[in-house]
């Protein structure tokens, strides 16, 4: 193989073996074009950077399968078969080289229409599967939910195989699996089963993971009815899968969970609010600032930004800005008001200059730095006359850093008051103006 020009990276976790897949990714440079037009000067450069002896030597012998296709000769194909789940696991690396396209196009590597009683068979061979074991199987299953996904009537079927699989005697490991497969073809008729694993320590993670990602607010409700039975780590996860579907409805329960005792449970209940971002939420956000302090403060405070920058994009501007408003005041803290400059910029433009000016003129280093970068984001003379104007009011570090600004815009406006940092006592400074 004439490894020209390669990259390694490790893409993938093929889920037939427990090991990672390092596929090579070889360009073009492999090519017969290429390598006629590769001067013999730049043919030793690079033979030269490959070393010639291993790095490091395995622990044992290793396999590797290289797929070598020339995208200009189409008659070179590399047997599909090589790449079943059943033979995959066979090797410890893959090498794709020079490989555009479409890999395979023989008949026998496209999909078949699954069979109900192929998906029965395979969760058969599942059922007693537990974590470190051979994935072979898994990958037969997976395989088998993919090619079903096209075919909703079989989709239906295969649900209440699952449903009933839940239900039985098999391994948490394999349940595990099935319930990732649910995500992907579930309906609200998978609610009743995976509601009431939520309550089970054991299964709580699992089946958030599908009712996340399953569509139909019928998931929504019974996230919100279980929210209500159970305490602890698993009410946090519910909490961040309400949050992630981005339940409006409950907002009321949030609402009051944010002034929760556990302050796990607080945090989690503040992000799902800002993850929410409907306006009852940033109301309810609000609310909470008013009566938290210390960490659990903080929490709301970022979540009410995250959750203003979703209202904002959703046409929501006025109101967020009273928001960015009340998080600008002096007694808020750094972050907050940094944050809230930020907000501020992107709704209003260059009517948030007289609030990033007031910020300047603070004492609080890190909030002068974030103004004098948002101030650098507008454009034109107006604003380098205004910059050129502060220099005179500020602290050391902070005319250094206004001066590096000014020398970004590239403005000649600028140029006198540069010229006379250069002749300042100020050793920073002269260094800055002479940058």
């Amino acid at each position: 193989m004439n490894l020209f020009s390669s990259r390694p990276e490790i893409l993938a976790r093929h889920s037939g073996i427990r090991r990672l897949t390092l596929v090579i990714l070889c360009g073009t440079l492999c090519s017969q074009y290429v390598r006629a037009q590769m001067s013999t000067v730049d043919r030793e450069k690079i033979e030269k950077a490959i070393p010639s002896q291993t790095i490091a030597r395995p622990g044992k012998p290793r396999k590797l399968l290289v797929v070598n296709l020339d995208m200009w000769d189409s008659k070179e194909r590399t047997d599909p078969s090589l790449f079943r789940s059943d033979q995959i696991g066979q090797v410890d690396a893959i090498c794709l080289n020079n490989t555009v396209g479409v890999l395979f196009q023989d008949s026998e590597s496209k999909s078949q229409t699954p069979s109900i009683n192929d998906l029965d068979t395979l969760l058969a061979q599942v059922s007693s599967y537990d974590y470190g074991q051979g994935r072979v199987a898994l990958v037969k299953l997976g395989d088998w939910v993919r090619d079903a996904a096209g075919t909703p009537p079989l989709c239906r079927e295969a649900e209440m195989r699952f449903i009933a699989y839940l239900k039985s005697n098999a391994t948490l490991a394999s349940k595990d699996f099935a319930c990732r497969q649910l995500s992907l073809i579930g309906t609200e008729a998978s609610t009743s089963q995976l509601a009431a694993m939520l309550l089970v320590p054991a299964t709580s993670d699992m089946a958030r993971y599908a009712l996340e990602r399953i569509p139909g607010d019928g998931i929504n409700e019974a996230l919100r009815r279980d929210l209500a039975k159970i305490n602890g780590k698993e009410r946090i996860g519910i909490i961040n899968t309400l949050g992630a579907r981005r339940d409006v409805a409950a907002v009321p329960a949030l609402r009051a969970l944010v002034r929760d005792k556990d302050a796990a449970t607080a945090g989690a209940a503040a992000a799902a609010l800002g993850k929410i971002a409907s306006l009852p939420a940033l109301d309810a956000l609000s609310e909470a600032r008013s009566r938290l302090t210390g960490v659990q403060l903080n929490q709301i405070l970022d979540a009410t930004l995250a959750c203003a920058t979703r209202l904002a994009s959703n046409g929501h501007q006025e109101e967020v800005l009273k928001v960015y408003q009340e998080l600008n005041r002096p007694d808020q803290p750094t972050m907050a008001r940094i944050g809230a400059l930020r907000g501020m910029v992107s709704i209003s433009g260059e009517k948030a200059i007289t609030p990033l000016l007031a910020a300047l003129s603070s004492k609080d280093v890190k909030l002068q730095a974030a103004s004098i970068r948002l101030l650098n984001s507008f454009p034109g003379e107006k604003v380098t006359s205004i910059l050129v104007e502060q220099i005179p009011n500020l602290s050391a570090p902070a005319r250094v850093q206004l001066l590096s600004a000014l020398a970004d815009r590239g403005d000649r406006k600028a140029l006198p008051v540069v010229v006379q940092a250069c002749q300042s006592p100020e050793p920073e400074l002269r260094q800055a103006a002479l940058a």
